[in-house]
């Protein structure tokens, strides 16, 4: 893996929960130029950097979501300390990707 792809890597997997955290912001930190950043990142990596920051956010949800001391934090709370602009937003990503609202899945652990 070239090193400015691994380097745009472990920053997704440092930075993914910061609000306004997009793909132009990634390649201004790892100082890459490239049109084809994205279709570089996914040929190394199977996602493409938005994907891939996205999985690390629902990911992060779900462990969340199943942590009995995040129970008393709202979805809407959640969302916005995943970098996600807003609950609808949040919870249309997740049901897209889980099967589950939040809250759904929140209740069937």
């Amino acid at each position: 893996m070239p090193h400015a792809i691994k380097r745009a890597h472990r920053m997704s997997q440092k930075r993914f929960y910061e609000q306004g955290f997009t793909v132009q912001k990634l390649k201004e930190k790892c100082r890459i130029k490239r049109n084809n950043f994205s279709s570089r990142f996914k040929y190394f990596t199977g996602h493409t950097p938005k994907q891939y920051m996205l999985h690390l956010r629902i990911e992060a949800a779900k462990q969340m979501l199943a942590d009995e001391a995040f129970s008393k934090v709202t979805a809407g709370c959640l969302s916005f300390a995943l970098g996600f602009s807003g609950i609808s937003a949040f919870s249309r990503c997740f049901k897209k990707r889980t099967g589950f609202s939040p809250v759904e899945y929140r209740n069937c652990l």
